[in-house]
């Protein structure tokens, strides 16, 4: 190993000595004015690709500005269409993931527009890098499989590998080993056939992985060696860096501890030099734990909390979730109560993130179990075609030589044929009628069992439906309101709270986890609690959701570890019109006030009321910031749960987000109908796409 950075630097730079005149020359191209502007695009773009993309990002994304500004001017699409590419790439690199797929959304709409298949299925790939680098993995699986379905139609053998290398990693991420297997199997043989040596460099990574995953860790090892090979020989330092960091989690699964910290420092140090964020956050949390793992905590301490800085900055939750659980219990080893607590609400936090994700997810799986099973399918019917067509020319030879057999005997064949038909239908005709008494008598049943079901769904929603407000408290206190409450089943985990205390109005929108029957008896629980807590003599909101945290733990036994951990997000808001102030806390739900067109957002705390927050069977203290917000008449109050800005788009597979969200209620303004407008730009965004979750969104003019 120690000889891989000397090996590869004298590599780089025969290579870069070689290029190096290349590369001047098609500067020189770009900087002379009298040339023809397809001929200085096209300079532009080879020297960002060939000698700045993948060593050198920011300068990549630099030229790659200039070459998008000046396609713009001279209305070259293709060269447009590179050049947002590439600023995807380099900012994808640079782990910043939302302006990638921005660049990448662009692209993809410009290449719609030309019908440029190539592109359109480029595009769609490298969003689901973006994806898959967020841990978002059954978007990414998405724009793989539409971006593989092009390259199909359109016969593009290296752009297929590459698609089928990405599925299979996709599948290794989810420990579906056998069913990446195939996809490599099938990656390789392409890349192979069409002389790619990269992409061949990327399956024997891979493949080491899935070796490392069943501790086979010579073949993986063995795997790997073969993958460095091919990336020193091309001099590709990001994969070169990507297989190193591979290798140093063998080597600490070997407790070879030395070996394993040599590795990962090589790994980082290319991965900082290429600017590859993720990438180096991967190799710092490793170095932590081989420290960990030889119980220096002081070393593991600097990197460990190096790696959550920048998985922070990117909104790495699978990665936030494993280092803030590490740190929590090597201060908690140490004896630091309270950065260990600190810790640990991360920890929960980044779970909490990653279990809604999950449950989302879920609901793609099956379908994405389904596509698998039609692709292999489809390749198994491919393959059996070009088998008929290579055997065709024998089987009409054997054909000839069979013929006067064949008629010899096909009228007896064929006799014997129709009497066994004709028994087995009989046969046959007798069993169904048999099953179709069995299948009446069970639908039958069925029927039954789901009428009583209905029913009791349906009773169950009357009764959720009596807990809510009266609409006449808001129409007697407010002159301009809207109620938008739309639960994703019948019932729901969403619900509103409200109650009056001279001039003083405290209402509340709660989000409760799950939705459906489950949710709704948690929304029931809620409501109640609420009654018995809030009163004339306990109007302090920070007061009122410590006392509802305790009310929560108390009832379902959470602190003593009980089987039921859930918990409830909400906003509460104290309304007081004598001194014209709302007091506001919050529990991951945030507030909106709108006040001559300016939109701002109040944010709640990150932790719930609620749920599994004990050590040691003791439960740790709960705070909640009160905040206190003057407003002017006029001024409109937006409270609401998670669900209408979580929801999902069926064109691109993203979340509505707090943005569009913000400028959606700023537009609501202006409508007389507010919650029918909420409800069109809604259905707008999702298309065919099913709600994801419950909706509750009040809207008051102070």
């Amino acid at each position: 190993m120690k000889g891989i950075i000397f090996i590869l630097s004298i590599i780089t730079y025969l290579n870069l000595q070689a290029s190096s005149h290349n590369v001047d020359s098609l500067r020189q191209v770009w900087k002379d004015t009298s040339q023809a502007d397809t001929n200085r695009l096209k300079a532009i773009n080879e020297f960002t690709y060939k000698a700045y993309l993948f060593s050198q990002p920011d300068s990549a994304f630099y030229f790659a500005n200039l070459q998008y500004e000046f396609s713009l001017k001279a209305n070259n699409t293709k060269y447009m269409s590179n050049a947002l590419n590439t600023l995807g790439i380099a900012s994808s690199m640079r782990g910043y993931y939302m302006k990638a797929i921005e660049y990448y959304t662009k692209c993809l709409t410009l290449n719609k527009k030309i019908n440029n298949k190539r592109g359109i299925a480029s595009s769609l790939n490298n969003i689901g890098l973006v994806y898959k680098n967020q841990g978002n993995y059954s978007k990414a699986l998405d724009f793989f499989t539409n971006s593989l379905e092009i390259k199909r139609e359109i016969g593009d053998k290296r752009g297929i590998a590459s698609s089928l290398n990405n599925i299979g990693l996709i599948y290794i991420l989810q420990d579906e080993v056998s069913i990446a297997i195939d996809y490599y199997s099938k990656s390789m043989a392409l890349y192979e056939e069409t002389g790619e040596r990269q992409g061949v460099a990327a399956i024997f990574g891979n493949l080491g992985k899935i070796y490392s995953k069943q501790s086979q860790y010579e073949k993986a090892i063995s795997s790997f060696n073969k993958s460095i090979k091919i990336y020193e020989d091309i001099g590709n330092i990001k994969g070169l860096a990507e297989v190193l960091n591979d290798i140093g989690i063998v080597y600490l699964d070997q407790q070879k501890y030395r070996m394993s910290l040599d590795c990962l420092f090589r790994a980082l140090k290319m991965k900082k030099k290429v600017k590859e964020k993720k990438g180096t956050v991967t190799s710092l949390y490793r170095i932590c734990k081989v420290y960990l793992a030889i119980n220096n905590t002081k070393q593991a301490l600097i990197y460990g909390n190096d790696a959550l800085i920048i998985a922070k900055e990117l909104l790495l939750y699978d990665e936030i979730d494993d280092i803030s659980k590490t740190l929590y219990e090597i201060y908690k080893k140490k004896g630091d109560s309270e950065k260990a607590l600190s810790f640990y609400e991360l920890y929960v936090f980044a779970k909490d993130t990653l279990d809604k994700q999950n449950a989302r997810e879920q609901s793609i799986k099956l379908e994405t179990k389904r596509r698998y099973d039609k692709h292999k399918l489809e390749d198994s019917l491919i393959h059996l075609k070009h088998l008929d067509v290579k055997n065709e020319h024998i089987n009409t030879q054997n054909e000839k030589l069979k013929n006067e057999k064949i008629l010899r005997y096909s009228f007896l064949i064929g006799m014997l044929i129709v009497l066994t038909s004709l028994i087995i239908i009989i046969k046959n005709l007798k069993k169904t009628r048999k099953q179709k008494l069995i299948i009446e008598k069970q639908h039958n049943k069925l029927d039954e069992v789901h009428r009583g079901l209905t029913s009791s769904i349906n009773y169950a929603y009357r009764i959720q439906e009596s807990i809510l407000p009266d609409e006449r408290l808001f129409k007697d206190n407010f002159s301009n309101y809207f109620i938008l409450h739309k639960p994703k089943d019948v019932v729901g985990g969403d619900f509103y709270w409200f109650k009056k205390f001279e001039d003083i109005s405290i209402i509340a929108t709660v989000d409760c986890t799950g939705h459906g029957v489950p949710g709704g008896f948690m929304s029931m629980m809620g409501s109640l609690l609420l009654d018995k807590i809030i009163n004339k003599a306990n109007l302090d909101t920070s007061e009122i959701l410590i006392k509802l945290n305790n009310e929560i733990i108390r009832v379902l036994n959470q602190e003593l570890g009980g089987v039921i951990q859930d918990g409830m997000d909400l906003a509460l808001c104290l309304i007081d019109k004598k001194s014209n102030k709302i007091h506001f806390s919050g529990a991951r739900n945030s507030i909106i006030i709108i006040s001559e067109d300016n939109v701002n957002l109040f944010d709640a705390e990150i932790i719930p009321v609620g749920g599994s927050f004990s050590s040691k069977s003791k439960i740790m203290k709960r705070t909640y910031k009160k905040n206190i917000i003057p407003y002017k008449q006029g001024d409109w109050l937006f409270m609401f749960t998670d669900g209408y800005y979580d929801q999902l788009s069926k064109q691109t597979m993203r979340s509505l987000g707090m943005n569009r969200f913000k400028n959606i209620l700023l537009k609501s303004i202006e409508h007389t109908n507010k919650e029918e407008y909420l409800l069109l730009e809604f259905n707008k965004w999702r298309s065919s796409f099913s709600q994801i979750d419950d909706i509750c969104i009040i809207g008051l003019e102070l």
